[in-house]
């Protein structure tokens, strides 16, 4: 179904046969699978039926019905949304020329992502570091305190650590 629908933005000639083969086997699996649940459907209400209206495995008789029911409607809306496709050929790219759709997600340079994600999150790091001493500045220095400011000192200077590791790596190598 995703290949479908992919098609329909990218077409793909070389593969219209194959497009217009799957369609046509998923509309035959279609058909068989509500054959089996309209089958389905029509034993459970039989059971129904059959039952007492106090039997106390009526509530699931009605559940199992309800639950059959659905089954037959998912694929109903299948078939109908199947029913719905245009034919294969052409597609959205070619009847909106204008838009420039790319073929495939673009790659990057695998250096420079790297790159950016180490001092992003070291920047990141900084900022949180940062914004932790702001928020210890206006604070009374005090031994209820000092257990605050110590992990905060701490933290602090793994953030540097770590830089002093990022920066041969990333500018002088």
């Amino acid at each position: 179904m995703m290949m479908t629908a992919g098609y329909l933005v990218y077409p793909l000639h070389d593969f219209e046969e194959y497009v217009t083969s799957y369609v046509e086997q998923e509309r035959i699996e279609n058909k068989d699978r509500l054959a089996d649940a309209v089958k389905v459907v029509a034993a459970v209400e039989k059971q129904l039926l059959d039952l007492a209206d106090d039997a106390p495995e009526r509530a699931a008789m009605v559940q199992q019905l309800t639950v059959a029911q659905d089954e037959v409607q998912l694929i109903k809306s299948r078939q109908e949304l199947l029913s719905d496709l245009p034919e294969p050929h052409g597609g959205l790219n070619e009847e909106h020329h204008f838009l420039k759709l790319p073929m495939f997600i673009p790659s990057g340079n695998m250096w420079a992502s790297s790159y950016f994600l180490l001092t992003g999150f070291h920047a990141l790091h900084v900022i949180v570091g940062l914004i932790i001493f702001a928020l210890a500045l206006p604070l009374r220095l005090d031994p209820a305190r000092g257990g605050f400011l110590e992990a905060t000192g701490l933290y602090w200077h793994f953030v540097d650590l770590v830089w002093i590791f990022l920066f041969p790596l990333l500018y002088l190598f």
